[in-house]
């Protein structure tokens, strides 16, 4: 089984509902889930003035359970992971267009890169919605909120 594998995220990344694991030395100083708050952002900001962000602070690689949770079905392997949405309702934008199905490929080969497409069959033609680096769980939550109208 493949460990996980963390990276310290940057300042930039943070924003209320981010979410990222936090140490607190005064505390247990173990890794403990947080979701990013107002309490947690101040602090970010904090550690990055004291450059001590990766101290207090880590994300973890999007994953197979991670793309999961947010609704997608893991479809199979090959050099990539495929998965897809089931029952997806077009938003609005499309006007009157109707999406059969989304399809989601996640290259997990590179260390320090994470690619990803989304794709969409509009009126039984494939088209290209999403195709970039994702690194974790919250980008790509905040994509398909953002852009593919999905709330998980």
């Amino acid at each position: 089984m493949k460990e996980i594998e963390y990276y310290t995220p940057s300042i930039d990344e943070f924003y209320i509902g981010f979410e990222c694991e936090f140490k607190n030395d005064m505390q247990d100083n173990e890794w403990k889930r947080e979701v990013v708050d107002a309490d947690t952002m101040g602090i970010a900001l904090s550690s990055n003035e004291h450059r001590e962000l990766g101290k207090e602070f880590r994300v973890q690689y999007l994953s197979r359970t991670d793309i999961e949770q947010l609704g997608w079905k893991f479809k199979g392997r090959a050099l990539s992971d495929f998965y897809e949405i089931i029952g997806y309702q077009s938003p609005e934008w499309l006007q009157g267009h109707k999406i059969t199905k989304l399809k989601l490929t996640y290259c997990w080969r590179y260390e320090t890169y994470k690619w990803v497409k989304i794709e969409a069959i509009i009126d039984s033609q494939e088209e290209t919605l999403f195709e970039g680096e994702i690194n974790n769980k919250s980008e790509l939550k905040r994509l398909m909120e953002r852009h593919l109208k999905v709330k998980s």
